[in-house]
């Protein structure tokens, strides 16, 4: 009877998974009462065994510190499953054998510290940039625990937990794909990082331009710039939205008048598992040769088409008299545009008619 009822409540919290928050809370709760664990984890990992989310249930303050600041990086449970498929079992018990017969530091220094016999995963998502897992924690080790799990409710519920992250993440994607459809129709691109710079998804649009700038690392896989100082200058912005979870800008140089700005942002829940720390980057290249259209320019300033000709002809810098000579018109008609455009535009300086037309671009 209780196996029943810790499996209907685990089942309820699974169910959840597709809210916009997920309680992930809760599903870790249920999950541990169903599998009979002293403690559960989400854990979440990118390229190169970087920790992107850890979630707990049960584990003291002590160790979750210690694992994020000491040992993520030699989990032995999270290397392994780089090579495994969602829906597969891994026990730290059974890789013993693949790991110096438990003498690695993950078993001879985290378990042992923290009194924990054996650590069970689950894997519920696995792709080229990310991977994540179910963990189950016991303080008494217990032979072939994961074989049991493959009948049951254990199995079904497993079986429910995997196709409800699948389905968190596949429509997530969908989403994702018309914002960037959209955005890149403005011709400004897409990408979701990690705080490092590691890209965990990328447009085939955002490749292309990344490229065209030498921003993509050699792996194409990281977010980088050819000089090392605008490089950190880059991840320092990343972790400054992650940290504080406020959104931040930052432009970065090219060339010569030219560079790329960069709107980041957290990423929105809809986008994510569950708290794990990624940012959302649009991004968009800048040139100091960009000028707005006439058209766009007299509709905004309410200008007739020949002031609004005299206006973008002094955003790209031409002096009056030159723009004058190159039309065929009196410069003194040129300069009575001009009075005209600051009026209109209620200005009193050249620059200031500059400034406020570049707010078009």
């Amino acid at each position: 009877m209780v196996n029943r009822v810790a499996f209907r409540n685990a089942l309820e919290a699974v169910h959840h998974i597709q809210d916009p928050e997920p309680p992930w809370r809760d599903v870790l709760r249920t999950a541990r009462d169903l599998i009979g664990a002293d403690a559960t984890t989400l854990t979440m990992f990118g390229q190169g065994q970087n920790l992107l989310l850890f979630e707990r249930q049960g584990v003291d303050d002590a160790q979750d510190a210690d694992y994020r600041a000491n040992y993520y990086k030699v989990d032995v449970l999270a290397e392994s499953a780089r090579s495994r498929c969602v829906g597969e079992w891994l026990d730290t018990d059974t890789l013993r054998s693949d790991y110096d017969k438990g003498r690695h530091p993950f078993y001879v220094e985290f378990l042992r510290k923290h009194h924990v016999a054996q650590i069970m995963v689950f894997v519920v998502l696995g792709d080229h940039e990310r991977r994540a897992a179910m963990g189950f924690q016991r303080t008494t080790l217990t032979d072939g625990a994961t074989r049991s799990f493959a009948q049951g409710n254990v199995a079904r519920y497993m079986s429910a937990l995997a196709d409800a992250v699948s389905s968190r993440e596949h429509t997530g994607r969908i989403q994702l794909e018309a914002v960037e459809a959209t955005i890149n129709g403005l011709g400004e691109s897409t990408l979701i990082v990690s705080r490092s710079g590691e890209i965990l998804r990328i447009s085939a649009h955002a490749v292309e331009l990344l490229n065209q700038v030498k921003m993509l690392g050699p792996d194409k896989r990281s977010l980088t710039h050819p000089r090392p100082a605008v490089a950190q200058s880059l991840v320092d912005a990343l972790s400054r939205v992650a940290r504080f979870n406020v959104r931040s800008t930052i432009a970065i140089p090219i060339s010569w008048g030219k560079g790329v700005r960069f709107d980041i942002l957290p990423t929105p829940q809809i986008y994510r598992l569950s708290n794990e720390t990624t940012l959302f980057v649009r991004f968009k290249t800048l040139s100091a040769f960009a000028t707005p259209s006439i058209e766009e320019t007299a509709a905004y300033f309410a200008l007739t088409p020949a002031e609004a000709r005299v206006l973008v002809s002094l955003v790209e810098g031409h002096a009056p008299a030159d723009y004058a000579s190159s039309v065929g018109l009196a410069e003194r008609t040129v300069r009575n545009q001009i009075a005209s455009l600051m009026h209109k535009m209620s200005c009193n300086k050249v620059s200031e008619l500059v400034r406020l037309a570049t707010a078009l671009l």
